[in-house]
């Protein structure tokens, strides 16, 4: 009757043992997700933010370049309309 009853209280203190390293296993997984999600969201929120600077910087040179282009072309424009206006005058436009 001693051996049995010593028998299920070591038992009962492995059950006991292995249901907490369970739980703690159980804690340390939700631990370890959260803190992947965590990272996930960090990185995403750091490409968002380096992709709309980049996208930021791509559109101000491409407005500094039809600037650019738009008044090479009112330039050249000025010019043209001289050319053509002394085609069809025959003679020196100022």
């Amino acid at each position: 009757l001693d051996l049995e009853t010593g028998l299920r209280k070591r038992l009962l203190d492995y059950e006991n043992r292995l249901n907490e390293a369970k739980v703690k296993a159980q804690e340390e997984q939700l631990r370890l997700k959260q803190e992947g999600l965590d990272k996930e969201r960090d990185i995403l929120e750091n490409a968002r933010k380096n992709s709309q600077a980049g996208f930021l910087e791509a559109k101000t040179k491409l407005e500094g370049e039809a600037k650019s282009a738009l008044s090479r072309l009112k330039e050249e424009s000025k010019t043209i309309s001289k050319d053509i206006a002394e085609k069809i005058l025959n003679r020196k436009v100022a």
